[in-house]
């Protein structure tokens, strides 16, 4: 096995373990009060009958490819097995330790958005380090045992079989890289939005306030509080229910 070989084997290990230790982290959280697990709890169920469900129809049409890739030999269908495995694997946990962490996201929020965004963010990566570390060790680890174990040679015509022609070759390429620069400037611009979305959600309430002048959501909710604000405010936006009440508290407390 050569270096850069074990090395891949070694991160992808890596993102399984670090994987593990936010799963348990996130368990180790407060599920929040009786009526929040509850509510929790209806929503595993549903996500609970509703992998079972999509498991179920995959695997049917999973059999049917696996069936159909022998023709490409044994070598192919025994990684698409693989590859299908891990990938339903890294699903299923993934969503079961979501629906899990959302209510304790819920329960962290009630403390402030950094404990809310902070605990939402773990359980996001659980998926994200699983689909990564399943995705190194079933490559990887397929290729060490094709090449190691059985000695099978990808540059040995007698143990290796081209499955795309080199003219379908020569076309793919140049789609295949004007894809992945799409790939990295779509993941450049979500990455930049969200963290400008972030800064916006932490910034100080002082500059909230400032941006955001006081308003009235209709007659229904007007307090006496709310509608002194609006009085002593420069800017004013209300309607015209609205500007009753206002008249009417001006009048209360012998105001023009």
């Amino acid at each position: 096995m050569s270096l850069q070989l074990g090395l891949v084997l070694a991160c992808g290990l890596l993102a399984l373990v670090y994987g593990a230790y936010l799963v348990r982290e996130l368990l180790a959280l407060s599920p929040g009060t009786k009526e929040m697990q509850e509510i929790a709890a209806a929503i595993q169920e549903g996500a609970s009958a509703y992998l079972n469900r999509q498991y179920t129809t995959i695997a049917i049409a999973g059999a049917v490819i696996f069936a159909a890739a022998f023709y490409l030999g044994w070598q192919v269908a025994v990684g698409y097995l693989i590859g299908a495995t891990l990938s339903g694997a890294a699903g299923y946990v993934g969503m079961n330790v979501s629906v899990r962490a959302n209510v304790r996201t819920a329960e962290a929020a009630r403390k402030g958005v950094g404990e809310g965004l902070s605990v939402a963010f773990k359980a996001g990566a659980v998926t994200g380090f699983l689909v990564v570390g399943f995705g190194l060790l079933g490559v990887a680890g397929y290729y060490a045992i094709l090449t190691g174990v059985l000695g099978l040679s990808v540059t040995d015509p007698a143990s290796s079989r081209t499955v795309v022609p080199p003219s379908l070759r020569k076309r793919v390429r140049p789609r295949i890289a004007r894809n992945a620069v799409l790939v990295a400037a779509t993941a450049a611009v979500v990455t930049v939005g969200a963290i400008a979305g972030f800064r916006s959600l932490n910034g100080p309430p002082e500059e909230q306030s400032l941006t955001s002048p006081p308003t009235v959501a209709g007659p229904a909710v007007c307090g006496v509080e709310q509608l002194e604000a609006l009085v002593d405010s420069d800017v004013l936006e209300v309607s015209t229910a609205e500007l009753d009440d206002l008249v009417r508290l001006s009048d209360r407390y012998g105001r023009s």
